[in-house]
């Protein structure tokens, strides 16, 4: 078709050529065959020449009134070598002037012309046959009279003119023709060559798939070639939406596998791709007519890249499992098949990869599950939907006693122990039926007959009701767990060592017997017991003898009370005996002295004898109290009361008591306040090196100063505070506080030796007491090596297997250990070999009676040289005489502090104090 348009289009120049040599050719014919005959015939049709053109002069002949003027014009016009003549001639015929000669025409004849052109008031030209002439006749006035002026020319000169004329008009006409020709050709380019290049470009479009473009149509052929187009275009279009229909589907349905789909050409470019296949591509776009070192993929693609050039040109159908390693592990089955065309030629490759991790995965949990079903100690039991066994685990083998062969085919029901009701069973399946599922307890019988119980759970498969296709059981055998229940229940109310009630059991019956004497109107006693000096026995002897001693005490007073009496062991060495239904004291004063009496005679422990006391509160219901905590409450602070009096006593609650308790709250609450409020204050008390008479370090000292401005001592509140166990926080806060205070010392270089802090027991015994320590000296920015913590002897005894461990531990943060009180407890070289101590402080007490006797210089002396043998340094507390220094300095005391050289005194007063500090002249 291009070609066509080409030669149309290069024809038009040849043909154009053609025509205008064509026109010529005529043109000159034309020229050569002009005929007096023609020209004759010509002349007869009308005027051929304007007179107007044969003289330049005639318009203003025409226009001039003179005849002298006109005569002398005409001379001029008859010059012209076509004009043979001219003549003036009135309306009557009368000749008016002739140049050069009188016309061959009569005058009448020449009359009638003039008349004629007179009444025509234009132009006429008269052709005489006869005589061959032509004559042109116009009518003019001349002094107020009409008149004509007629020509005549010479028809031999007349031809020549005309011909000459007529070839300039055939000249003219040949190039209006080839003009026309032009404008034609021009016509037929835009009317058909363009028609026909809009007919191709359509073609061009259809071509590259523009289905949509439409050629020009009409009743003429190229108009019915377009139409045909048209036609062909709308046919290839429903061919090419039918079929782009086909892939949209198809790419549908690919794009909605779960797998990975794509088609790759020989040269490794996409033909297409599915959904899953682009979410693995980090390429924006249409990856269809790339290749893949043209898109981005992920290491999935890569994978399978590289198996698809190993099988490239392989025209079988493969399958592989590949495992690729991304964020965790999958496992794809990869398969490859080759695609043919027609001509039975190998054109693409088709790859369709599964994730089938989760079916790797499904697989491997079931065999994880059937190795749990085979090795679970619990016995598993599978049937169908009419009951019947179809899969059983060897726990059911092990537990029943029936193999599985034995168990297959078989119901259930072979288990059953008929300990259980009809109704049991029917409610069973009715909550299986109902809620899927059952679970309780049951008892069942072993295959040798035995009866056992076990906890079964059923549950529906597929299903509920009448819809499950079958049903399985999970049991296991509970006989040693209802063994273990029955001695959970013993240890959940009765004392494990003593075989006594507990607490749980002593709230349980005491609320009965409660309960009891409001019905008979009664009264009850409730006795707490705390034994003394038991920690001692621990301590000295061991738990294991404090074990022994507590079973010993408890049958002791098992031997005293009645069958209807109950007796507890709370914690420890604390005791609770309740007597219901007494009517007086009397009785309870009886039964008290009774008790009382059983500990007047040692315990023997393993060939050795230990003495201990008891301490016994009593309160009596309803007056110390109704309610189970407020009996126990009061007796406790009753036992208090009685330990407070000199132990080895009984006391019985009053008000008084509870005016103490009271008080006690509202200390606790001061004391809470003062924390609050940043009440308390520390003093510090220097200690002096009698060697070098030198500051050695200093005390610090808790003080409480109330809003009110009275200082409160120690002694008033640190004891109430250790019993309600306020000295944790409070203790808290002093080791913030001398932590800032001594940060504040070392900086400004006034002392280069320790500080020493009380420590309570409670605060040893807490948990997390290390770490407490460091996070503050990390907090505060200070270093263990500038303090010591003091610790009283009395303390170490309480338990001395955790202080010591607590002990060293600090010890191994860099303090530095310090035994106060020395010499006020159980004092003994035994004990300072035990304990990792540094310093040991000779309690004032010692220091009080020192003088010049023998006794108390020996006593003292014995204390120092006992610590001295360990290593240990030796300060003396409450030196207050001179007497006293110069005593303890004779002895061989290291360190001395007391009110002869300082009295406790704020951190900024201690400051000066120690800055202006001198050593004492007796020194």
């Amino acid at each position: 078709m291009n070609a066509i348009f080409s030669s149309l289009k290069n024809s038009i120049p040849v043909a154009l050529t053609i025509l205008a040599v064509i026109s010529l050719a005529a043109s000159y014919l034309l020229h050569g065959v002009v005929s007096d005959s023609r020209l004759a015939a010509r002349l007869q049709e009308g005027p051929i020449l304007s007179s107007s053109l044969l003289h330049r002069n005639f318009h203003s002949l025409l226009r001039s009134s003179a005849t002298e003027k006109l005569a002398a014009d005409l001379q001029l016009t008859v010059k012209n070598p076509i004009i043979k003549r001219v003549l003036i001639i009135d309306d009557a015929g009368k000749l008016l002037h002739a140049a050069p000669e009188q016309t061959l025409l009569s005058t009448a004849r020449l009359g009638e012309l003039v008349g004629q052109a007179v009444s025509k008031g234009a132009e006429i030209q008269q052709y005489d046959e006869k005589r061959g002439g032509l004559y042109s006749i116009t009518a003019v006035q001349l002094s107020g009279q009409t008149a004509g002026v007629i020509i005549e020319y010479d028809f031999r000169r007349l031809r020549e003119v005309l011909q000459g004329s007529q070839a300039l008009v055939w000249y003219f006409a040949a190039a209006a023709l080839v003009a026309t020709v032009i404008l034609a050709c021009l016509l037929v380019d835009y009317l058909v060559i363009n028609k026909i290049d809009g007919l191709r470009q359509v073609i061009d479009q259809i071509s590259k798939g523009r289905l949509k473009a439409k050629a020009v149509s009409g009743d003429d052929e190229i108009g019915q070639l377009g139409a045909a187009v048209n036609h062909l275009s709308e046919q290839l279009h429903d061919i090419y939406y039918q079929h782009s229909e086909d892939a949209k589907r198809l790419q549908g349905i690919v794009d909605h596998s779960p797998s990975i789909v794509y088609l790759k050409d020989l040269d490794g470019r996409y033909l297409l791709a599915n959904e899953k296949c682009r979410e693995h591509i980090t390429g924006d776009g249409d990856i269809v007519g790339l290749t893949g070192d043209e898109v981005a993929g992920d290491k999935v693609l890569k994978v399978f890249a590289e198996y698809e050039g190993r099988l490239k040109y392989s025209k079988r159908t493969h399958q592989i499992q590949l495992e690729v390693a991304q964020q965790e592990n999958h496992v794809f089955l990869f398969t490859l098949f080759p695609l043919f065309d027609a001509a039975d030629q190998h054109y693409a490759t088709c790859v369709i990869a599964t994730d089938i991790s989760s079916i790797r995965a499904n697989e491997k949990a079931l065999e994880v599950a059937r190795n749990i079903f085979e090795t679970t100690n619990e016995g598993i039991i599978v049937t169908d939907k009419d009951n019947h066994i179809i899969d059983v685990n060897q726990a059911f083998e092990q537990i029943t006693g029936y193999s599985r062969g034995e168990a297959l085919g078989q119901n259930p029901s072979i288990l059953t122990s008929n300990r259980h009701a009809e109704e049991f069973f029917t409610e069973m399946w009715n909550s299986i039926k109902r809620d899927g599922s059952w679970s309780g307890e049951i008892w069942n019988r072993r295959k040798s007959g035995e009866i056992y119980p076990q906890w079964l759970a059923i549950k529906s498969l597929d299903g509920e009701g009448s819809n499950a296709s079958g049903y399985f059981g999970v049991f296991t055998d509970i006989t040693l767990q209802k063994k273990t229940e029955q001695e959970l229940t013993n240890l959940a109310y009765y004392d494990p060592l003593t075989k006594l009630a507990n607490r749980a059991l002593l709230k349980d019956r005491l609320q009965h017997d409660i309960n009891f004497a409001d019905r008979q109107n009664r009264k009850l006693a409730l006795f707490f017991l705390d034994l003394d000096r038991f920690k001692q026995i621990n301590d000295t002897l061991g738990h294991d003898q404090g074990d022994k001693l507590l079973i010993q005490v408890a049958k002791r007073i098992m031997n005293v009370v009645r069958s209807t009496d109950t007796v507890a062991r709370l914690a420890g060495d604390e005791f609770v005996i309740v007597l219901p239904g007494v009517m007086d004291q009397h009785k309870v004063d009886v039964f008290g002295n009774k008790l009382m009496s059983i500990f007047d005679q040692p315990f023997e422990l393993d060939g050795k004898q230990a003495s201990v006391g008891v301490s016994c509160g009593i309160s009596i219901y309803p007056e110390d109290g109704k309610t189970i905590e407020d009996l126990m409450r009061n007796a406790d602070a009753a036992m208090y009361k009685a330990k407070e009096q000199g132990r080895g006593r009984k006391v019985y609650f009053d008000q008084s008591i509870n005016i103490q308790l009271v008080s006690k709250m509202k200390l606790r609450q001061a004391l809470t306040r003062a924390l609050a409020n940043d009440e308390f204050e520390m003093h510090y008390q220097s200690i002096v090196n009698l060697k070098t008479d030198q500051i050695e370090g200093a005390e610090a000292l808790i003080r409480w100063r109330q809003p009110n401005g009275r200082m409160v001592p120690p002694n008033d509140f640190i004891q109430a505070a250790e019993e309600m166990d306020m000295i944790i926080p409070i203790g808290d806060w002093v080791l913030l506080a001398v932590c800032g205070h001594v940060k504040k010392i070392q900086e400004n270089g006034l002392l280069e030796k320790r500080v020493a802090i009380n420590l309570s027991p409670k605060q040893l015994k807490q948990k997390g007491f290390i770490e407490k320590v460091r996070r503050i000296l990390t907090e505060t920015k200070t270093q263990a090596e500038w303090f010591a913590f003091e610790v009283t002897e009395t303390t170490v005894i309480e338990d001395i297997q955790q202080t010591v461990r607590i002990l060293r531990e600090l010890r191994g943060l860099g303090f530095a250990i310090e035994l106060d009180d020395f010499g006020t407890g159980y004092s003994s070289l035994e004990h300072i070999k035990k304990l990792p101590i540094d310093i040991v402080k000779i309690d004032r007490s010692f220091i009080n009676d020192l003088n010049d006797s023998d006794k108390s210089m020996s006593i003292v002396g014995n204390v120092i040289n006992m610590a001295h043998s360990q290593g240990n340094i030796v300060v003396a507390e409450g030196v207050e005489t001179e007497q006293q220094f110069k005593l303890l300095k004779f002895l061989g005391c290291d360190m001395v502090q007391g009110y002869y050289f300082h009295r406790p005194e704020p951190f900024e007063d201690w400051l000066v104090s120690m800055a202006d500090y001198h050593p004492s002249p007796s020194s």
